[in-house]
């Protein structure tokens, strides 16, 4: 199951996305088609956000924003992986296990990002958080760090979250899937569907039950004994085991 189709299963009345982890904004129209017209996008990566920022549609509802999601205000060091077109590059270094079974993502450089909460960013581009109902984080392990930023968010608006979680990170101090389910958890979210592209890593969808008839009803229904949807570790697999991006 891919990002459309996720949430057309989990938030179809898309009112507006906030991803964290541009890239090259690929996912824009997509978002445009599942009527997401505010759509605000943070990558702190220098070469991704310019690709990103001349991809993105010019709509008054989207937004761009240089800058990496954490818990508190700050500047980090963002890593820079000679591979990959930049999808790996991420706050936190790979582990050396990694490192030696792939060689081929050897760290290129360094750049210094700044670093500030998910809650302060939406402030800061304008935009008001009622614009959004759902969160994509693709940031390398770094996903729980984001969520830990955005307690506002997550207590208000939003009520759908795609993630990419780990069982075992490729990036150490990376979090697990089980860290984020415990973190959600208090804000009222479950998580509903997993698809483990490999056996390292996946992409999850959680949504609060209690926000709507809607999603009340698909979490019933996929809190049954054959509602959650999960690949065999390594089935159907559409990346690389190695892969961390």
């Amino acid at each position: 199951m891919g990002l459309r189709h996720m949430f057309r299963c989990y938030a179809p009345r898309l009112r507006g996305v906030i991803h964290v982890g541009g890239h090259h904004g690929q996912e824009a129209a997509t978002y445009l088609r599942l009527g997401a017209a505010n759509q605000l996008w943070i990558e702190p990566q220098p070469a991704n956000f310019q690709a990103m920022s001349a991809a993105l549609p010019k709509r008054p509802g989207i937004r761009a924003v240089h800058a990496a999601c954490g818990e508190r205000e700050g500047t980090a060091m963002m890593r820079l992986f000679a591979h990959n077109r930049g999808a790996s590059d991420s706050l936190l270094p790979l582990t050396e296990d990694f490192l030696a079974a792939n060689p081929a993502y050897r760290q290129a450089e360094q750049a210094p990002v700044r670093v500030a909460p998910l809650d302060t960013l939406v402030r800061e581009s304008g935009a008001a958080p009622d614009d959004f109902d759902a969160i994509v984080a693709d940031v390398q392990g770094y996903e729980l760090h984001v969520l830990r930023g955005a307690p506002g968010l997550l207590a208000g608006p939003i009520n759908c979250i795609i993630a990419e979680v780990w069982r075992t990170c490729a990036y150490a101090g990376g979090c697990t899937v089980g860290e984020i389910d415990d973190y959600l958890r208090p804000f009222g979210f479950r998580r509903v569907h997993t698809l483990w592209q490999t056996d390292a890593w996946g992409d999850a969808a959680y949504v609060k039950p209690a926000s709507g008839t809607a999603l009340t009803r698909l979490y019933r229904l996929l809190r049954s004994p054959r509602g959650e949807k999960q690949l065999a570790p390594g089935a159907n697999s559409a990346r690389p085991v190695s892969d961390p991006a």
